[in-house]
Parts: C-alpha cells; sequence; structure tokens
C-alpha cells in the first residue's frame, strides 16, 4: 500500500468515525451513553472536518467526501452553535464591577500548590469557590490568611468543595447528605454575605462525573430542590459542574435551573495530561465550569486563567448589582 492510499483510508475512517460519533449522539436525548459522546463534540468534529478537508484533496471521491463533511458540519453546528452564538451576543454592562469571585478546581494532585495559591491571591477577589480543595493541602492553608471564612459542603465541616470569602457570612451550609468526597452525595455548599448593606448569596457546587449514567441527574434534582428554598436574588451558582452546555443533559440544566449562564464556550478543561505518569500542560477544549446568576447581579466580566498546576482552568468573574439590586428575594 503506497502512502497515499494509507493517507486516503486514514482520512476516510477518520471523517466517516466523526459523522457516525456525531450522529448517535443525537440520540443522547433518550440515550444517556449516546449523550457522553456530545461531551467531546469539538474533538470529532474538529478531526472530521480536517479529514474531510485532507479529503478534497487527495480523494477522487470529493462527492462522498463533500457529503460526508457536510454531514459532520451540520451535526456540528445544530449541537455547538447555540452556545458559540450566546457567546458571540454577550455585551457586557458598562458599570464597573462591584463583586469579584474566583472559581477554581484545584484538582486534588495539584502540582504547584505555591503557585497556585499565590495567583489565586493576587486575584484580590471577594470570594473564592475551590473544588477538590483539601482542608490540609497547602493550597487552603496559604489561602485562610487572606481568605479566613470558610463555607464547606458540609458547612464547618471538612469538605472539598468550599466558600472562601474576607468577610463572614450571615448564613450558610453544607448541601452534601451523605459522603461527597467518593461521589456518593451532592458536593455543595452555599453562604450569604452582607456587603455594605448589600446581600449576596454565592452557591458553589462540584457534580459527579458524567458515568455511571444517572449520576448526574441526581445531583441535579437535589441542587435544584435546595436552590428553590434559597429565594435570594442577588445569587450566583459556580462551580465544576462535568458537563459541557451543548450536551442533552446539559440543556436540561440550564432549563431546571432557570438562570442565566454567563460562562459561554469558556474553555476549562482538560489544562493538563498524565500519560504514564508524566505531566504535560494541554490545550482544553471542554467548557464544563460554570457560573449562573440570577436577575440582582449583572456580569461584567467573565475571564479564564492561566494554568496553574490543576487539570482546570480557574475562571475570574467580575459582577455588578442590577437595577433591582434593592429587592433581595424572588416573590
Amino acid at each position: 500500500m503506497s502512502r497515499g492510499d494509507a493517507l486516503r483510508r486514514s482520512c476516510w475512517a477518520i471523517a466517516v468515525t466523526a459523522l457516525a460519533l456525531g450522529a448517535i449522539g443525537l440520540l443522547g436525548g433518550v440515550w444517556p451513553a449516546a449523550d457522553f459522546l456530545n461531551q467531546f463534540a469539538p474533538a470529532w468534529f474538529c478531526a472530521g472536518l480536517v479529514a474531510v478537508a485532507m479529503l478534497l484533496g487527495v480523494s477522487r471521491a470529493k462527492v462522498a467526501a463533500g457529503l460526508v463533511g457536510a454531514g459532520v458540519a451540520a451535526i456540528g453546528v445544530f449541537m455547538m452553535g447555540p452556545e458559540f452564538a450566546a457567546k458571540a451576543s454577550f455585551d457586557a454592562p458598562a458599570v464597573e464591577a462591584q463583586v469579584r469571585i474566583v472559581q477554581f478546581n484545584v484538582f486534588k494532585q495539584n502540582l504547584s500548590p505555591r503557585r497556585t495559591a499565590n495567583w489565586v491571591a493576587s486575584q484580590k477577589a471577594d470570594f473564592v469557590v475551590l473544588e477538590e480543595a483539601y482542608a490540609g493541602g497547602e493550597v487552603m492553608r496559604r489561602l485562610r490568611a487572606d481568605f479566613p471564612f470558610v463555607v464547606s459542603c458540609r458547612g464547618r465541616k471538612p469538605c472539598t468543595t468550599v466558600i472562601l470569602s474576607r468577610v463572614a457570612p450571615v448564613a450558610g451550609a453544607g448541601l452534601a447528605r451523605g459522603d461527597p468526597e467518593n461521589r456518593k452525595a451532592l458536593s455543595a455548599g452555599w453562604a450569604r454575605y452582607d456587603l455594605a448593606g448589600r446581600s449576596i448569596t454565592i452557591v458553589a457546587a462540584h457534580l459527579a462525573r458524567p458515568w455511571p449514567w444517572g449520576r448526574q441527574e441526581e445531583d441535579r434534582r437535589l441542587l435544584v430542590a435546595e436552590l428553590r428554598r434559597l429565594r435570594d436574588l442577588n445569587l450566583i451558582l459556580v462551580g465544576d459542574f462535568n458537563t459541557t452546555p451543548w450536551t442533552f443533559a446539559g440543556r436540561r440544566q440550564d432549563k431546571l435551573l432557570g438562570m442565566r449562564r454567563i460562562t459561554r464556550a469558556l474553555f476549562t478543561w482538560p489544562a493538563l495530561v498524565q500519560p504514564r505518569h508524566r505531566v504535560f500542560p494541554a490545550i482544553p477544549f471542554l467548557p464544563i465550569d460554570q457560573a449562573y446568576l440570577r436577575p440582582g447581579l449583572l456580569p461584567v466580566s467573565v475571564r479564564r486563567g492561566p494554568y496553574l498546576g490543576s487539570d482546570h482552568r480557574p475562571v475570574v468573574i467580575d459582577l455588578a448589582w442590577a437595577a433591582l439590586r434593592d429587592q433581595r428575594v424572588i416573590e
């Protein structure tokens, strides 16, 4: 077999596989295993289009290649197009930010805890939401001087999903009902603060991985139930949701929460890969760290932070009070 034949066969295999994965993913609304393929839509979408582009240059079956490419493109645009359209239409209000929040899954095996803690402290945030942050870990120890108050997914007990603050919360609680550290309970908590006479409520969440199928749905059900009890208008929900927004599960999540998601096509994972115990920085291609707002808060800016030794990239969120800031609860 010549190199040209090998190249053509490889391109056909990649292109057809991409089309098959996309087609199977369309069943994700009724088949969770198929929806898992949609998590990685950017990978098969880009690989398929590159393979088709190469086929158009080296294959005689250009019509067939074009049809495969059109199929991959159509499915990809259907799945991911709304997310990128929402990102393109985002228009930040011309107001000064009054609240800054850093959200970061710091990774239980963080490779640079000192650098991580120093960067978080340098952001001068009012609040920090961390996932996989162990109470005795170096990241937490270094941040406690700047953020002495902690509410975790177990309230005041140690838990790896935490809300750190410079001011004491006026109320707060953990939402874990069981063992959140081993994916056997929702890893989430909330805290309410008084900032110069204005109330703000922060909810931190770390959902289970999308497998085994159904575990995330239980987490979402519990989280939505808890949010219904929190009637605060000035509320932000942030965390690692382990779900991309173009999956059917991600779309259901947006609908169930009934809040404005301000993290649009913000790629945060994977920030590193570990083949055979060696670590390399990676280019994130999945947006799984999210932030949702209720109407009392406005997003001024949402940006991704640098690589810091975690498999996630951090997110920095600047907020302002909305015009209806004097309302405190949802009627």
